[in-house]
Parts: structure tokens; sequence; C-alpha cells
């Protein structure tokens, strides 16, 4: 489950998002040493999508600098002012404030704490701890950052390679370790399941232990897309668990009648009810490996659906930015823009045609009937054609805004494609072709008909206990029998009722607290709007770990 958790969370990073309107991204690069400590920040600051003329923008930086143009900036009360030429801007600046994330290490060798210089030409077992601490807290609840990290290891010096939430990819020459951390998410929501997300833990073996850099990305964003009226279903969920409390707790007040009263016809029987219990416990047994396959099965199915999904998006891509690199796609947007241009004139020339007769009419007295008719199509039809030659404006508008975008969509296309690329090569184990797919989902099938065959020969098996339980009925018309089977069913029932279903209306009331909670954080991050600025489309936190 918690290899999905990372593979869904990568996808999410890598996922290009397509926008025509004025963005700003911020990036802050924070260069740690091995130790933890923080030697320098710097904060990146993104304009893209601008139109010409004078901008503004607003940031809490200083001394700052244009990066990639000659846009002269002005700063004055946080308030940033340029004459934008359409390009991109980005500059970056200073800021004196303390950053959401601390991050500490520890470093262990075959179990003992060490210093990391003194790890160097090591033998043995490597062991690296990376803590967060959330220290961004809002109205009782942390900013929901997610941390992702990455590292590279030499595939010959270092073998057995985990990561806690996590997942691993080997090249041969190098192992990709990637973690995913979420700091703060079990303080907010007590969820025992979250308790080892605040911290992210490599572990390999290596005849010769070397520094390597990593990277921690984090961004508050990922949770602004969920649908919060989702979560209203927690709700009826609860409503319905009560629902099924109460009759729970008719039943087993039943169970325990039917009890009292066949204790007064005796007992017996004893050595074919424990055979009984024996069938009824190895039937409880089939029944939870059926649900463990079924569950193995709807993953591989899941897994398979996954695998179509990326390579289909991922053939789409390539041919969207072959049309863009191509020129075909600037080409379509010229034309479209061109026969725009040549429509809004001739709606202008009409409408030209179209004042001068109403001025020719309304200069003159005493209108007759059918002038008055006249001028009332004309002006009927002058309207049509400025809502016209206005629809033509706005399109033309547009299409060149998009026109200008398409370099970004194509680096965008480019970034997607080389992260989907690198998710299926480790899944295939193989390149990306569509005989490599194909083969892949084919021994998937084969594998999910077998466990087909398996349920089919399970429910046999279900059916013969079925027919043990008929029979043992008609040997067991006695009355002793009876007692003894009221009473363990009243017995179960209570049980069930004690330890399952009053549990499961007690997490009914937790799942309240936490859907309460989820849609704080949800809130939270939507919210975020920058470090450096209350106006960030994006922020995203950069810490380089090296020496």
């Amino acid at each position: 489950m918690k290899k999905l958790f990372v593979l869904i969370i990568t996808i999410l990073i890598v996922n290009p998002i397509n926008s025509f309107a004025l963005s700003k991204t911020e990036t802050i690069h924070v260069n740690m040493d091995f130790e933890g400590n923080i030697s320098n920040t710097t904060v990146n600051t993104k304009l893209t999508n601008l139109d010409k003329g004078d901008i503004v923008d607003y940031t809490y930086l200083t001394d700052i600098k244009n990066l990639n143009g000659d846009e002269k900036l002005s700063l004055n009360n946080e308030k940033l002012s340029f004459k934008s030429t359409g390009k991109d801007v980005v500059y970056k600046g200073k800021l004196d404030k303390n950053l959401p994330i601390s991050v500490s290490t520890k470093y262990y060798l075959n179990g003992d704490e060490i210093s990391y210089k003194n790890l160097k030409d090591k033998k043995g077992t490597i062991r690296i701890e990376y803590s967060l601490k959330n220290n961004s807290y809002n109205n009782g609840l942390h900013t929901p950052f997610v941390v992702s990290l990455v590292s590279l290891l030499d595939g010959k010096k270092n073998s057995n390679v985990s990561v806690t939430t996590g997942k691993v990819v080997s090249t041969g020459n190098k192992n990709i370790v990637i973690g995913i951390a979420a700091p703060g998410l079990y303080d907010d929501l007590g969820m025992t399941e979250l308790s080892d997300m605040d911290k992210i833990i490599i572990s390999y073996d290596t005849t010769k232990y070397e520094f390597n850099d990593s990277y921690l990305v984090m961004t508050p964003k990922l949770l602004d897309d969920i649908d919060l009226s989702r979560l209203n279903k927690v709700d009826y969920l609860n409503e319905s668990l009560n629902v099924l409390q109460n009759g729970m707790n008719r039943l087993e007040e039943g169970s325990n009648s039917l009890a009292s009263g066949s204790n007064e016809l005796g007992t017996g029987m004893d050595s074919l009810n424990n055979g009984i219990k024996k069938a009824l416990e190895g039937s409880n047994t089939i029944t939870k490996g059926l649900e463990q396959v079924n569950a193995g099965s709807n993953k591989l199915s899941t897994l398979a659906t996954l695998v179509d999904t990326l390579y289909n998006s991922y053939i789409e891509n390539a041919n969207l930015l072959e049309t863009i690199q191509s020129g075909v796609a600037k080409e379509q947007y010229e034309q479209a823009i061109s026969g725009a241009v040549a429509q809004k004139t001739d709606l202008e020339n009409k409408l030209s045609q179209v004042n001068a007769g109403i001025s020719a009419l309304e200069q003159l007295e005493n209108l007759s009937e059918e002038q008055q008719v006249q001028l009332a199509t004309l002006k009927s039809q002058k309207e049509q054609l400025e809502l016209g030659i206005k629809q033509y404006a706005d399109g033309i508008a547009d299409a060149e805004k998009n026109l200008a975008s398409l370099p970004l969509a194509a680096a965008k296309l480019e970034g997607a494609n080389e992260a989907i690329s690198k998710i299926l090569t480790g899944i295939l184990e193989g390149e990306i072709s569509e005989e490599n797919i194909n083969s892949f989902k084919e021994n998937l099938n084969t594998l999910l008909g077998g466990i087909n065959s398996l349920q089919k020969g399970s429910s046999n098996l279900t059916n013969g206990l079925n027919e043990l339980a008929i029979g043992s009925d008609k040997l067991t018309e006695g009355t002793s029998k009876l007692v003894t089977g009221s009473n363990e069913l009243s017995q179960g029932i209570t049980k069930i009722n004690n330890e399952g279903i009053k549990k499961l209306s007690g997490y009914g009331n937790k799942l309240v607290n936490y859907s309460n909670k989820v849609k704080r954080l949800v809130k939270l991050s939507k919210e975020y709007s920058g470090f450096a600025s209350d106006n960030s489309d994006s922020t995203i936190f950069v810490y380089k770990i090296s020496k």
C-alpha cells in the first residue's frame, strides 16, 4: 500500500499543469551539510505567461536581481514593478525567514550511531535517518507539506537497499532511492498508520561508504485538488453504522432469548458439535484466504490499468510534442489567427455599411412604416455584427496567448514523458515498447486467470461445507444439540457485538472527526499562497544535502 502511495505522489509531482494565465512559482533552494546545518538559502521567483506592458508583483524579498533578462525591476514597499516584453521573468532575492520544515540527520553503522565524518570508506550496514519537523502551524493544524527524498547509490558498492515509505529502483549501475514523508500529519490526525510519516530511513550494505548528495523536495499543494464533497459521505457512513448497531443489539437480545429457552430442553451430542465447530473454523479460514486472494487480484488489475494509462499518456504526449516541435501546431494557430482576422475585418466592413444605413435613415423626417422597419432591422444587424466582432477579437487574443505558450507546453510535455519513462522502465524492467507493455499485461491476465480458477475451486469446497452443515442439522435434531448451538450462537453474537460492531461504531465517530480535520488540512493547502510572497500559485522547497 505504501509503494502505491509513493507512485501516486510521484505522478502528481511530475504531472504537467496547462495554464495560459499569468502564474507565479517560488522555488526555495536550501543548501545543507550532512549534519543538517544550513549554509545558505536562495529564493527564486518565476513569472510566466506575461502580457506586454506594465507588470506589478508583490514580494517580501530584498536585494532583488533579474536572472534571465534585461528588464529593470523596481522594488518599493514590497511592490515590484517592471515593463514586460512578454517573456518569462526570473528573479532572486534575500529573505530573513524561518523555513517551514526542519531536517536533522543521524547515521548508523552496524546498528551503532556514528558521526558522518567517521563513515568514509567504512564497510558494513548503513542506516541514515532523516527526521523532519513541520514548523508551519496554523489554527491547530500543520500546513500539509509532502516531502519527497531522492538519493543515488552506487549499484556496485551497495546492495540490499531499502527505504521506509518509499521505493528503490535499480538501474544496474545505480540504485535510485525515493522516499515520501508528511511531517505533522500524524500529530494532526492521530492515526497509527501515519506514525512513521515524519521521517525517512534508508538502509543498505556497503563495501566502501561514500558520501552521496541527496535532495528533499517539499510542497504544500498536493492536497488542494481534493473534492471535499466526497468527505461528506463519511457522515452518511456513520449514520449507517448507528443503524447497524441498533439492529445488532436487537439480534443479540433475540439470541439470548433463544439460548435461555433452549437450555430447558437438555444437553448432549458433544462430539458431533465439536466436529461441526472444526468444519466451521475451516470454512472461516477459507473465507479469509479468499479475501486475501481478492485483494491481491484487485491490486494486480489496478497495476495493469495504471501501466496502460501511463503508456497511453506517454504516446499522446509524444505525438503532441511532435506536433509542437515540427511547427505544425504553430502553423495551425497562425492559420486560425489569420482566418479570424480576415473574418473580423469582413464583419467590421459590414458594420460600417450598416452604420451608414442607420445614419441615413435617422436623418430623414417622418419615416414611413416601411422605413421604420428597415431602421429596426439595421439596428438588430448592428448588435449582431458588434457581438461577432468582439467574439473574433477575443478568439484572436486567446489564440495568440496559446501560440506564445507553445514552448512552455513543449517543455512540460518533455518533463512529463521523462518522468513516465522512469516509472514504466522500473515496472517493466526493460525499455518502453508496445510489445513489452502487451507482454506485461498478458502475464498479469494469466495470473488473474489462475486466481479465478482458485476461487472457483474454493467455491466448490464451500458448497461441500454447506452440504455438511445441512447433514449435521438433520443429525442434530435432538434437544441437546439445540441447547449447545443456541448458547454458542448467543455468545458469538455477543462477542461480535462487543468486539466488532461496537468498535466499528466507535470507528465511525472517529472517521467523522478525521473527516473534519482532513477538510481543514485541504483548506490550509488551498490557502497556502507562498513563502516569499502572498500571491504565489506554486511554492516548492528544494533542500540539497551535500558536503
